[in-house]
């Protein structure tokens, strides 16, 4: 009885190798063919895309992120520190917390795409603006906040 084919034991992965001597045109040619295996195929795509991906564009922060949270959260300042106690500290809340963070998120996010083009050329700009948005953000949810629960309380 002949054995079946595939692997001859648990651990026999020869048939995985990348290239392949093939001996059964041996006998209608002078010299063995070489025959690929499914690996070279995947590794060639991979290798192709990776070149196409990684171009020689310079990376820089995506500053106009920053700017529409900053803006989000000087706008929730000024409304939280002119309305005071009134229910507009909500909306205030709302622009210096969830709005704010979740544009700084955004920013994030984007940032790590640029950082890892090729070349990525940081600016002090960023840092700055990412801190003041972040400490903004801060006062901002802290100020509305007491506000508006005062108004709630006052009602």
């Amino acid at each position: 009885m002949a054995s079946p084919p595939g692997p001859k034991g648990p651990f026999d992965y020869s048939e995985y190798r990348t290239r392949r001597t093939d001996f059964s045109n041996a006998a209608n040619s002078d010299a063995p063919t070489t025959r690929s295996t499914v690996f070279d195929e995947p590794t060639a795509r991979v290798n192709s895309s990776l070149s196409e991906s990684l171009s020689l564009s310079e990376g820089k922060p995506p500053v106009h992120w920053l700017l529409a949270a900053a803006l989000g959260v000087a706008v929730g300042l000024v409304i939280a520190v002119s309305e005071g106690r009134s229910a507009l500290a909500a909306a205030a809340w709302l622009l210096t917390g969830p709005l704010a963070l979740g544009l700084l998120a955004v920013y994030t996010r984007a940032d790590l795409v640029q950082r890892a083009r090729f070349s990525y050329r940081p600016t002090a700009l960023a840092g700055i603006l990412y801190a003041a948005v972040l400490a903004g953000a801060a006062i901002g949810v802290l100020l509305s906040g007491w506000h508006f629960a005062d108004w709630l309380a006052r009602r």
